[in-house]
């Protein structure tokens, strides 16, 4: 489908589902490196605890 054949209004509603699609994503992805990065502190908090009882 060409874009030129689109009615404004639809291209509007188009290019809102699109950009909310990709906001979405980067909000997941967000929240996913978020918890990635949480693990990672603790892992290294409890390799130090570890270290420290030895």
């Amino acid at each position: 489908m060409q874009a030129s054949s689109l009615k404004p209004a639809e291209a509007a509603v188009g290019a809102l589902l699109v950009g909310g699609a990709a906001v979405g994503f980067a909000v997941a992805g967000a929240v996913e490196a978020g918890k990635a990065i949480e693990d990672g502190i603790d892992e290294h908090e409890a390799k130090k605890k570890a270290e420290k009882g030895s």
